[in-house]
């Protein structure tokens, strides 16, 4: 058996659209269109192929084709022809080439293949040496392809015709032939007759005399997934476009019969829970099910969540097997139908044996060429991994990369890979996160033509990192000799409240330093929420008028090169750092497991407070006295007046009674708190005091790691205990051991700094801001749309550990 691919002409449709090369080794992304082709066949010895024979047109010459092939391929055997004149169409260079394949090549099966074409599975094994034409199913009403209809249920072909629709049953370019000799008679003969079709001899036309002498041909069908057509610009600017979909949302919506399937469950356990649209919002939707069921179920076992996983999945099968609705987003099937050219993935959350099932229930599977599920990553979104993982595995260009995404969480996970465009489904039950955002929407896929989206060619992400450097340039120029800053592309992290982005400084003498751009976010709930609060105003604040005037014997800051704006984008404001990764060290040590570091931080912390403590208003230095205190902080109270009864609503179902008396004292008692912690003496504090706004240097010539201080948005006018209070609660798993031991180690160390200040005043001071910025966060955060929230562990683990220490210290 041989494959023959045929190159007889040299692409008039690319020549008349620009492009100067013969059209098999035009670039499509950064590869030769016919190494596509090959680079896809399988070549082993159960496939049995002797040589691959390629009669080219002469302009290939210049090209070297035959050197490149060689050099590419060293394990495939090929056979060349050059035509020096050009052919008449396909079954033409066929008859040519076989006239000329030699009288050692005795009569076998041939594969004859477009060159412009290439497929996914393999379609030799599929052959089998048979007279076959391979097809896949086009709904399209434009005839570009030969079509086939076949005798009543069987795949035998009855008819082939050239750019006539007379079925959806469309040719992939792909003919095999049991006879190279039986071949050649009859190319011979529809040459010899001058039979054409649309002016010209295509394969077809052979195939159609060979039915009519009753030698049967079969079909055999592929899925769209598995073929792609790069054969015209058109197709061309088709297939370079890749589309990564997210599943539940965007493509299906399923959320009423999970609805049902945790009913069912929570009845079968006696859970005692009713799940409704609001429950399922608030506790299911967008959470795995271990987060979840830990969450309502604070002792139920690793074993049994593995079993209830494993139970939804099936039941939720079974519900769907047996539902007559279909749960196809409207125009989702018409739309990849239109996009079938392009490689297309599904990104999802939901585990892979409910996702395989929807897949093939809906009839996605037939375009859908990869699924990467929850249980394909370790991290998930908003984590960009899963994109990635796609990215990766299909070997897609980011550039030219499209995310569909309905969820904020989803969206974040999209916009951390930094591909071309993100299209959001927008509709009546999106977060205004979601409709706030400066993306592209649409409600559904009726009438979508994604065309009008790529053909704006410079993304406005582009733009605005070309605007950004230039801003940092003019800024850093003042003060550095800067030749050129250029975008790392590396997201460093994306949040709610603000961006990091990584930019390297070249300079006139060619050295190179990188630094960080920290860029407040303007267009979501939360960093409305950061603004009301002043975060970005007291960072900027810090770096501006207090960071220069801290000894790096008190506390380690990165360096700060500056702070811009941007006027075109309202309010937005970067701060220019240091890059800390130019250090060797790492970021947020699990403290629970380092009891050394831990103790550490407690201590340097310390210098901080006890350097800048202040008696009386009249000791804070000028460059402090636009510090707040808690009292004159507003918003908190605010937000608590607001936010606590839909908080305890929220979780009621997971609050015993007595952590609910526990929180309403806190809510009662936090204007006397208030005012407690705002009532000098005070220290200068940072506010947000955890090992995830730590960068831990290392050093060989000291024992500990040197903490570098990050993160200063929440800087206050404060008892120095408050640092305190906030690390344990966020960085440290109830203990109290490590506890009782992290108090009494820093109130020794402030004593002997800070004079007449009891041990009773002390642990009074704790319990105070214990019901303060720990219990403000756990309301906020407890209290948002979880689709707002990047961590969705954070607000459920966060009030469990609070409520440990809450219950501890009798509050």
């Amino acid at each position: 058996m041989f494959i023959l691919i045929p190159l007889g002409g040299s692409g008039e449709r690319f020549k008349k659209d620009g492009y100067r090369i013969p059209k098999a080794l035009i670039l499509v992304n950064n590869k030769p269109i016919l190494f596509h082709l090959l680079d896809n066949l399988v070549f082993n010895d159960t496939n049995n192929i002797n040589f691959v024979y390629i009669p080219y047109n002469h302009e290939y010459l210049e090209y070297n084709l035959e050197n490149l092939l060689i050099e590419r391929y060293p394990s495939i055997k090929f056979k060349f022809l050059v035509l020096e004149n050009n052919t008449s169409g396909a079954a033409d260079t066929i008859r040519i080439a076989l006239n000329n394949i030699g009288t050692e090549t005795t009569d076998c099966p041939v594969l004859c293949l477009d060159s412009d074409n290439f497929y996914t599975t393999d379609i030799i094994q599929l052959w089998k040496g048979k007279n076959k034409v391979f097809t896949f199913n086009d709904k399209i009403n434009e005839p570009i392809y030969s079509y086939i209809t076949t005798i009543d249920d069987t795949t035998i072909i009855s008819d082939i015709r050239e750019k006539e629709k007379i079925s959806n049953n469309a040719c992939c370019g792909a003919y095999g032939f049991q006879s190279w000799q039986q071949l050649l008679h009859y190319a011979t003969y529809i040459i010899d007759k001058k039979i054409t079709q649309k002016n010209e001899y295509y394969t077809s036309i052979v195939i159609k005399e060979m039915i009519k002498q009753n030698i049967n041909f079969m079909c055999e069908n592929i899925q769209n997934k598995h073929y792609y057509s790069i054969g015209t610009p058109k197709q061309v600017k088709e297939f370079e476009y890749s589309i990564l979909f997210d599943l539940d949302g965007t493509l299906v919506n399923t959320d009423h019969i999970y609805t049902e399937v945790w009913n069912i469950i929570f009845k079968k356990y006696n859970f005692g829970f009713v799940v409704d649209n609001i429950f399922f919002d608030n506790f299911i939707k967008g959470k795995n099910d271990t987060l979840f069921l830990n969450y309502l179920l604070r002792n139920i076992s690793i074993e049994q969540v593995n079993e209830i996983s494993k139970l939804k999945d099936e039941l939720f099968i079974e519900l769907l097997k047996n539902s007559n609705k279909s749960i196809l987003l409207p125009g989702v099937l018409d739309f990849l139908e239109i996009n079938k050219n392009r490689k297309m993935a599904i990104v999802t959350s939901c585990n892979k044996k409910s996702a395989e099932y929807i897949i093939e229930y809906t009839g996605l599977n037939n375009y859908i060429s990869l699924l990467i599920s929850a249980n394909d990553c370790k991290k998930h979104k908003p984590d960009p991994e899963p994109y990635l993982n796609a990215i990766e595995q299909l070997q897609l260009n980011k550039e030219k990369t499209i995310i569909f995404e309905d969820s904020y969480s989803g969206y974040t996970s999209a916009k951390n890979t930094n591909v071309y465009k993100i299209i959001l489904i927008c509709n009546e039950n999106s977060c205004k996160d979601i409709i706030n955002t400066n993306e592209y929407k649409i409600s559904d896929y009726r009438s979508f033509n994604i065309d009008t989206v790529i053909s704006n060619i410079i993304k406005n992400e582009e733009l605005f990192e070309n605007n950004i450097c230039n801003i940092l340039k003019k800024e850093l120029i003042k003060s550095y000799p800067i030749k050129e800053i250029r975008h790392n592309d590396i997201q460093l992290k994306t949040g709610y409240i603000c961006d990091i982005q990584s930019y390297k400084i070249i300079f006139n003498d060619k050295s190179t330093e990188n630094i960080i751009l920290k860029i407040n976010n303007t267009e979501n709930e939360l960093s409305k929420t950061a603004e009301k609060m002043n975060l970005y105003g007291n960072e900027i604040n810090f770096y501006t008028n207090i960071r220069d005037t801290l000894s790096s014997d008190i506390v380690c800051v990165p360096k700060c090169y500056g702070i811009i704006s941007f006027e075109k984008e309202g309010s937005r404001k970067g701060i220019i750092l240091e890059n800390l990764f130019k250090y060797e060290g790492e970021f947020n040590i699990d403290l629970n497991k380092d009891t050394q570091t831990l103790l550490n931080l407690v201590y340097e912390i310390s210098k901080l407070h006890t350097k800048y403590f202040f008696n009386n208003e009249n000791d804070v230095p000028l460059n402090m006295r636009n510090i707040t205190t808690l009292n004159e902080l507003k918003f908190f109270k605010e937000l608590l007046s607001e936010r606590f009864e839909i908080f305890i609503e929220k979780n009621k179902f997971v609050l015993k009674e007595k952590e609910k008396e526990i929180l309403y004292k806190c809510f009662q008692n936090y204007d006397k708190n208030i005012i407690q912690s705002s009532t000098y003496p005070l220290s200068f504090c940072h506010g947000d005091f955890k090992s995830a706004n730590i960068f831990y240097k290392s050093d060989s010539s000291q024992q500990n790691k040197i903490p570098y201080f990050l993160d200063w948005q929440y800087i206050q006018l404060n008892k120095g205990v408050s640092d305190i209070v906030f690390l344990l609660v966020e960085s440290i798993k109830f203990d109290k051991m490590k506890i009782e031991l992290v108090l009494n180690y820093y109130y020794c160390v402030i004593s002997e700094k800070i004079n007449n200040y009891s041990y009773e005043e002390f642990m009074s001071d704790f319990k105070a801001n214990l019901c303060i910025f720990p219990f403000v966060v756990c309301v906020w955060f407890n209290s948002e749309n979880n689709d707002k929230l990047l961590d969705k562990i954070f607000p459920i683990r966060f009030m469990i550990n609070l409520l440990e220490y809450l219950n501890y210290f009798n509050i």
